[in-house]
């Protein structure tokens, strides 16, 4: 049973490489796959170091926080890309930084 859950959240994380491949530029897909993974691996560990059950509600709970993860990615990485579309003058760090921060403002629905 678990064995089917965790191959359930690779093809999930697979999925959703391919998705942000599709809908962003490669290295932003690269970049928010990375930060996606990472969720993912910090909520594995809480498992592992406290050894909880890893059951389906845990599961349905771990690609709830991917999907809100995914979600968030997606409008940050759209929020760079309108900003290097606007200003020329930044760095590329100004640019990443402004767009988390706008997003943080405004909220993920703006």
């Amino acid at each position: 049973m678990a064995v089917h859950g965790l191959l359930t959240l690779l093809c999930v994380v697979l999925g959703i490489i391919v998705y942000l491949s599709f809908r962003f530029e490669w290295k932003y897909a690269i970049a928010r796959t990375r930060a996606n993974w990472h969720d993912v691996n910090i909520i594995l560990g809480f498992f592992t170091f406290f050894q909880w059950e890893f059951s389906l509600s845990a599961l349905a709970a771990m690609l709830a926080a991917l999907s809100y993860s995914v979600n968030e990615s997606a409008v940050i990485s759209d929020q760079i890309r309108k900003t290097f579309r606007k200003t020329c003058k930044l760095t590329v760090i100004e640019v990443i930084n402004h767009a988390i921060t706008r997003t943080m403002q405004f909220g993920l629905t703006n």
